[in-house]
């Protein structure tokens, strides 16, 4: 069974929120590609974009992200929210550019498995999504219709495809739209519920037949 994700009511931006920006959210480890979103960052210095990181962890988690942002000289253009709670996060991520989900192509995301909460509550605030090319992920995001899928590990990828959105608030707002509709018709938790609820009846139903089936036949 899948994740999912509650659709929210339209609310207010957040008052400390730059002008325009993407929004990373989540756990800061490495399997994530935070680092990777970082580096498209910096390719995108000719943009008047900003980078917001909205870590479930504490800052102490953040330190060695923060550092590379110096190094990268992006340090002015990166924005951090620590612990946010549910209520606190969904304004950020419903004015969001777009949320980057840029997961490493790693066993953590192919072998283990993954149904990523971020992607499908962006989605659900009709927000579309820049992420990975990976197996469970192309499973909820269509290319160009909810978002747009690039290569994992490869920043430069993921600079172009920031940009592409960045530029075009039609087709965010298209691909942000067929985003929610989607959520609304597959991954809503109440309609996750029936399916599951419908299927343990289904299976109840199965055993119940054989179980029948097996006491009623004779047996020579």
């Amino acid at each position: 069974l899948s994740n999912g994700a509650d659709l929210p009511a339209p609310c207010a931006r957040p008052a400390a929120a730059p002008a325009r920006y993407f929004l990373y959210f989540g756990a800061l480890q490495p399997w994530q590609g935070v680092g990777s979103a970082l580096v498209a960052l910096a390719h995108l210095a000719d943009l008047d974009v900003s980078l917001v990181i909205c870590s479930s962890q504490p800052p102490s988690i953040g330190t060695a992200l923060k550092a590379r942002a110096e190094r990268l000289g992006i340090s002015a253009r990166l924005r951090w929210q620590h612990e946010l709670t549910r209520e606190a996060l969904a304004p950020w991520v419903a004015h969001a550019l777009a949320s980057l989900a840029p997961l490493t192509e790693s066993a953590r995301n192919l072998e283990q498995g993954c149904c990523p909460l971020k992607i499908l509550e962006s989605m659900a605030a009709g927000t579309p999504v820049i992420a990975s090319d990976l197996a469970p992920v192309h499973e909820l995001v269509a290319h160009s219709e909810h978002g747009l899928l690039v290569r994992p590990g490869r920043p430069e990828l993921l600079a172009r495809a920031m940009r592409r959105l960045a530029d075009d608030p039609a087709a965010r707002e298209a691909m942000g739209k067929r985003a929610r509709a989607r959520i609304e018709e597959r991954y809503t938790w109440s309609g996750i519920d029936a399916r599951l609820e419908h299927w343990y009846r289904e299976r109840i139903l199965e055993q119940g037949g054989r179980q029948w089936q097996m006491s009623h036949t004779h047996i020579s």
